[in-house]
């Protein structure tokens, strides 16, 4: 399920229409990101450039955060970090957000990245973000 609040900040963030991308999953502290992997997403080497894994894996945890508080409040990333594990390749990537921890002010939130292809998928990347949540 995704509700209206989640729909209308993926919709509103352009960036995320420039990638292509497409909101699966944004319930209960968790959100599904993914987007098609082509050629304008890709670096020298031909793999899906780190900066699009990070924009998704952002975007997801901020959506995920939204999952969980009052559409007067609004998520804004702080920080992140992120390890990538292999290079990505395949037809598409899967960003999967969970919020680890929702307080007041500020959550902490993971996300696996996934590319996928018809062999299946291979995480290839891991984010840890802080969320500062703010008044909207």
């Amino acid at each position: 399920m995704i509700s209206t609040y989640c729909q209308s900040i993926f919709d509103q963030t352009p960036f995320m229409q420039t990638l292509g991308a497409r909101l699966l999953k944004a319930d209960a502290g968790e959100c599904e990101i993914e987007t098609d992997l082509n050629t304008v997403l890709t670096q020298h080497n031909g793999f899906a450039h780190a900066g699009v894994q990070a924009a998704l894996g952002d975007h997801a945890c901020g959506v995920a955060t939204a999952s969980l508080i009052d559409p007067s409040q609004t998520p804004l990333s702080i920080e992140f970090k992120i390890n990538m594990l292999r290079p990505a390749s395949g037809d598409k990537l899967l960003a999967k957000a969970k919020v680890l921890r929702c307080g007041k002010t500020i959550a902490v939130v993971e996300c696996d990245i996934f590319s996928i292809s018809n062999k299946g998928s291979v995480q290839t990347a891991k984010m840890m973000a802080t969320i500062s949540i703010l008044k909207a």
